[in-house]
């Protein structure tokens, strides 16, 4: 039996995740969060995960863990406004924003979702559409810097923006909210 006592922010956050969990992802997470403690120990990360779909109106975020045996990528979706197709590659780049004059939130700045990202996953995706718009997405997958090698760019590592079928677990939240 396991009864998780989060004594600060960073705690909590890992708490929140490992509770939307199925059962038998939940220990490989717990594996895998002692792990990288020193990584994500300063609790912000998820929040700024957060922050960015609160500021797109979601009123529901979910997580999901992939992999086999070790968490492989983190998807986290809402149900918020979405973004342009044209705006997926400014949201992966740092200091990528829209909301530069904005005094709400921290996305004026274009550090949190691409930071947070990579600091929880190595590869993370973004599924995006505008109400009554066409799924677009774009993966943002640091592990083809060690297929590359030598000189690379930004490009070498995204590939996107593009129109898309969501995954099955996404569509059945999209069909719920």
């Amino acid at each position: 039996i396991f009864i998780d006592f989060p004594l600060d922010l960073a705690a909590f956050n890992a708490s929140k995740i490992l509770h939307c969990l199925d059962q038998e992802k939940q220990i490989p997470f717990l594996d895998t969060i002692y792990e990288n403690q020193q990584q994500w120990a300063s609790g912000s990360d998820i929040n700024e995960i957060n922050d960015n779909s609160m500021q797109a109106g979601a009123r529901n975020i979910h997580y999901e863990l992939l992999g086999k045996n070790n968490i492989e990528e983190l998807l986290v979706y809402d149900d918020g406004h979405g973004m342009p197709k044209e705006m997926l590659g400014v949201a992966v780049t740092w200091g990528g924003t829209h909301r530069q004059d904005s005094r709400k939130g921290f996305g004026k700045y274009g550090y949190g979702l691409p930071s947070a990202s990579l600091s929880i996953a190595q590869k993370y995706t973004i599924y995006s559409k505008m109400k009554d718009g066409e799924w677009n997405k774009i993966i943002f997958d640091i592990t083809k810097l060690e297929e590359k090698g030598g000189n690379i760019s930004l490009a070498d590592i995204i590939d996107g923006p593009e129109e898309c079928d969501l995954p099955k677990f996404i569509k059945e939240f999209e069909t719920k909210n």
